[in-house]
């Protein structure tokens, strides 16, 4: 079965497309020749599928449209073709962390503790240095932590919802840096955890939150306003729902003000705990994540009306609204065989990476793995 041909006509390549329909505007309003829309392939795959589908299934029902964007997406999947970044000499360790600055950059962060800037248009690269407290900080308030196993790496890098600024790891490992989008210079420089920080979430342009191996959750304050890069950065509130264990990921939800944790269950059975930040930041409720093992992402969909975890051999859906014993909403199983290390939501269709460099797409209308063109097994992008 051959994919659907207003879906070949966009180009999929790293390169640029050199003719009229390349300077179209594609659904979110940029041009078609934007390899990936949005800030991740989920998005890109979502709104194709949404526009095809407007002038394709008019007055089909309810049932028949979800067969068929099922369908549409499976035959997407199949036309793309991801490309291997290479980086000069390779002198990179794993990538943790990735995020879209626009429709042409994308930031890495490794474990080596380093970022890279790839333009997808020009092939250029750039690489930018995690900042450092000045010396006379280090002297006073901020001690550096000492870790023995050297730079724990970037675990974590999130897009302001403007997207003028984004958040990284610092130089020491108990660092947040909050860097300016379009040059990467550093803005400011938080101090506050007393372990690794492993990710943020911003609450709004001028707030965000981190969450650490120390088991803290910090609100932070983004006041760019205030002199050098450690001024106006004393944390708003300070929140520690995982007490003796540590905060494995954190999601947050800017439509309802919810607050999603997850606790890996060093302590114990693992656990999500959500809680509202303003205007205080008590816990709301905790969910129980019974068997599930090696959990290391979650991600919120729109209104917080659905949670995915991802962890060894499956994909936990939670409504993070309802009560503990009813709070799981389905299980599926993915076919990565070292887990999931990556999640994202967008719309209807959950996007998952995993430790085998693969990546599928969970339709939760139809409450199925996206099948491929052919029918034979899951679309995943290896």
């Amino acid at each position: 079965m051959q994919p659907d041909s207003r879906i070949q006509m966009i180009p999929l390549s790293r390169k640029r497309a050199h003719s009229d329909a390349g300077d179209q505007p594609g659904p979110s309003g940029r041009p078609f020749d934007s390899p990936l829309e949005g800030r991740g392939h989920n998005i890109y795959v979502s709104n194709i599928a949404g526009t095809v589908l407007r002038s394709q299934l008019t007055g089909r029902s309810r049932v028949d449209r979800r067969q068929a964007e099922s369908l549409l997406l499976g035959r997407y999947c199949g036309t793309l073709r991801p490309q291997l970044i290479n980086a000069p000499n390779n002198p990179y360790d794993k990538i943790f962390a990735c995020a879209w600055l626009d429709h042409e950059r994308v930031i890495f962060g490794t474990k080596c503790n380093r970022m890279l800037v790839h333009n997808l248009r020009t092939l250029h690269q750039q690489e930018v240095a995690p900042p450092e407290l000045p010396p006379c900080a280090h002297a006073t308030q901020h001690p550096p932590l000492m870790n023995p196993y050297g730079a724990c790496g970037i675990h974590s890098i999130r897009v302001s919802p403007s997207g003028a600024l984004f958040t990284s790891g610092g130089a020491d490992v108990n660092q947040l840096a909050v860097m300016d989008a379009a040059d990467c210079a550093p803005r400011k420089l938080f101090v506050r955890h007393q372990d690794w920080v492993f990710q943020t979430a911003w609450v709004s342009d001028h707030q965000l939150l981190s969450g650490g191996r120390d088991g803290k959750v910090v609100l932070w304050s983004v006041d760019l306003a205030s002199p050098g890069l450690t001024g106006g950065t004393a944390p708003v509130k300070v929140k520690e729902p995982c007490k003796g264990s540590k905060v494995r990921d954190l999601a947050h939800d800017i439509a309802s003000g919810l607050t999603v944790s997850l606790d890996p269950g060093d302590m114990g059975t693992p656990a999500l705990h959500c809680f509202r930040v303003a205007p205080t930041t008590r816990t709301l409720r905790k969910l129980p994540l019974r068997h599930a093992e090696d959990m290391y992402s979650i991600a919120l969909g729109e209104g917080a009306r659905v949670c995915a975890v991802g962890s060894a051999s499956d994909v936990v859906l939670l409504d993070p609204r309802a009560r503990p014993a009813s709070s799981e909403v389905g299980r599926h199983r993915h076919c990565d065989a070292e887990g999931l290390r990556s999640l994202s939501i967008n719309g209807h269709v959950v996007a998952a990476g995993g430790s085998c460099a693969t990546l599928s797409f969970l339709d939760l209308r139809a409450g199925r793995w996206v099948e491929s063109a052919s029918g034979k097994g899951p679309a995943t992008l290896r």
